[in-house]
């Protein structure tokens, strides 16, 4: 019997097994072939994934509550903002509207809640009282109708020359006697 050759597959399989390159994937096509076969490495490492997953799984929840409170820490900052900001003097019944405002496609996206702000604020706020002009100027009649003389007769040349009457006012300091919409 000493004479035997040694057999072909126990060779083989012992190369591949104490060939470090080699030895994890053999040792997994053990386990894989014979599931309950001990194969500490394999068991052990499985084991770890398993366990590692678990942790990565806690982990992304603990930081997804993280990141949910400091974006409702962020919202209440940027409201508390708008709302003691004294120029714009945002009640907290109105956050809802500027926030509405933030969202609005036709406005394109508004960053920050300020902007938003100072938006509806300009929105909602009323203007200044202007003096109402009783008496209305109608061409050709009462004190101005030289102002429209000729508009009739060449509406085109008649526009142009107020239009450098005008610039030409401007230029030589006399600006403020035309009304500035």
């Amino acid at each position: 019997m000493a004479n035997e050759a040694p057999d072909i597959r126990a060779v083989l399989m012992e190369a591949l097994d104490t060939d470090p390159e080699t030895r994890g994937d053999f040792r997994k096509l053990i386990k894989r072939k014979f599931p309950k076969a001990p194969v500490p490495e394999v068991d052990f490492q499985a084991a770890l994934d398993q366990h590692t997953q678990k942790m990565e799984e806690r982990l992304d929840a603990a930081l997804a509550d993280r990141k949910k409170d400091k974006d409702q820490a962020d919202l209440a900052a940027a409201r508390r903002a708008v709302m003691d900001d004294p120029d714009l003097r945002i009640t907290q019944e109105e956050i809802p509207e500027v926030e509405k405002l933030m969202q609005d496609p036709t406005l394109g996206p508004i960053a920050s809640h300020r902007a938003a702000a100072m938006l509806f604020r300009q929105m909602t706020q009323l203007a200044t009282p202007r003096p109402f002009a009783a008496t209305l100027d109608v061409p050709g009649r009462g004190a101005s109708a030289e102002q429209y003389k000729g508009i009739l007769d060449d509406p085109q040349r008649w526009r142009s020359g107020k239009i450098e009457e005008i610039v030409n006012d401007f230029r030589n300091g006399r600006g403020h006697k035309w009304p500035v919409a």
